[in-house]
C-alpha cells in the first residue's frame, strides 16, 4: 500500500497528512467537511480562537457521524425484526 503526503488546509493553515493512495479522495472530502463545519462555527460568533473553532467543528462532525450510525443501526434492527417476523409467518404454513 502506497502512502501519499497530501497537503491540506484547515482554517487557513497548511498541513501535510500521510494517507494511503486509495484514501486521498476520502481525506479531501473529510477536510472539506471539517472546513465547512469550522466556517459555520466561526460564523456563529460564539467561538473566537481557531483551536476552539476546530475542536467544535470536529465535535459537530463526529456528532453527525454518530447520529447517522445510530439511525442506520435502528434501520438495520427494524429490517432484521421484519425478516424474523416473515420467517416466523412462513413457518406457520
Amino acid at each position: 500500500m502506497t502512502t501519499e503526503h497530501v497537503p491540506v488546509r484547515l482554517l487557513g493553515r497548511s498541513f501535510t497528512i500521510g494517507a494511503p493512495q486509495s484514501e486521498t479522495a476520502r481525506l479531501a472530502d473529510a477536510v472539506a467537511r471539517l472546513n465547512e463545519k469550522a466556517a459555520a462555527v466561526r460564523a456563529s460568533g460564539r467561538v473566537l480562537d481557531n483551536e476552539q473553532i476546530i475542536v467544535m467543528a470536529a465535535l459537530n462532525v463526529v456528532h453527525d457521524l454518530l447520529r447517522d450510525v445510530h439511525a442506520q443501526h435502528l434501520a438495520n434492527s427494524e429490517t432484521a425484526r421484519k425478516i424474523a417476523h416473515l420467517i416466523e409467518l412462513c413457518g406457520r404454513e
